[in-house]
């Protein structure tokens, strides 16, 4: 199912994908989770629906859950694209 979210094409297959995700997300790593979140900085498919509400809470807990694991970068990246204020200060 993450490769599918992961190479999703279409904003239907998309959610599609999400709530099937969302029901099983119990069973999801903390290494998924970083995956979902670089998989939605990564393919515009989910980036620009991001904000929809289904997908926006989806992805928020699970940014919460496993960020240590994501570059600075990454954090930032998904922090403004979530319009959340940004838990660091960001160096280059």
């Amino acid at each position: 199912m993450l490769t599918n979210l992961r190479n999703s094409v279409t904003f239907q297959k998309t959610h599609l994908f999400i709530e099937k995700l969302n029901k099983n997300k119990v069973f999801l790593t903390k290494e998924n989770k970083a995956d979902i979140i670089r998989s939605t900085l990564n393919n515009n498919q989910i980036k620009w629906i991001a904000t929809d509400q289904d997908i926006y809470n989806f992805l928020l807990p699970i940014y919460y859950d496993c960020s240590d694991l994501l570059t600075e970068q990454e954090q930032f990246e998904f922090e403004t694209l979530m319009n959340i204020s940004h838990s660091f200060t960001f160096s280059n």
